[in-house]
């Protein structure tokens, strides 16, 4: 199930990106074996960017989308829960642009 549940997640993150231009690239981790166990992050190009998301209600669209694809393409639904957000230029800024060490 590992090769399902990857394939699953990484098409459901293609669809979410490409579906909303603001996003730039989704970041995630964790257990592809146990669905409850990962995570999913969608990143904005700026600050600005992901703070007029949150007030606008765009994230919030965005999370019912990730959620939606996820049920529709099979995945578990134990596995399905909200996924973060972030920005690249707090990630470069911070962290120099390791994502692992962002959410860590």
């Amino acid at each position: 199930m590992v090769k399902v549940y990857r394939a699953i997640v990484e098409k459901s993150e293609r669809q979410v990106v490409a579906h909303f231009d603001e996003l730039i690239l989704s970041v995630s981790f964790g257990a592809y074996h146990s669905p409850e166990q990962h995570f999913v992050a969608y990143v904005f190009r700026t600050e600005a960017d992901l703070r007029e998301a949150r007030s606008s209600g765009l994230a919030e669209k965005i999370r019912d989308y990730h959620r939606k694809v996820l049920r529709e393409n099979g995945y578990p639904s134990s596995g399905i829960k909200n996924c973060r957000f972030a920005s690249q230029e707090a990630c470069d800024r911070d962290w120099n642009g390791n994502w692992f060490y962002y959410f860590k």
